[in-house]
């Protein structure tokens, strides 16, 4: 699935069919809740001369929001570690 849209109109029928029939109900909304938390999370890095990638600080601010746990395999959230419930295999 990815960022770019598969060339053939056959790949993207493939691509939609799985996605609405494997992953449809595994994605949430990111709602309101989410996006304040995000500016909050955005702002406490800036205060702290830190920065982080829209996607990960969208990610790091849905966990937040949600109390959920996060499965990470790098880094990237880390120093969030007091935020959030890290989990690393």
């Amino acid at each position: 699935m990815g960022a770019h849209l598969p060339k053939s109109a056959h790949l993207r029928e493939r691509a939609r069919s799985l996605y609405e029939n494997k992953f449809k109900l595994l994605v949430d909304l990111f709602d309101e809740n989410d996006a304040a938390q995000m500016a909050l999370l955005i702002s406490e890095l800036r205060k702290a001369g830190q920065q982080m990638g829209f996607f990960d600080a969208a990610i790091a601010a849905t966990v937040m929001a949600r109390g959920d746990s996060l499965l990470c395999l790098d880094g990237d959230f880390d120093r969030l570690k007091e935020k959030i419930d890290l989990l690393k295999p």
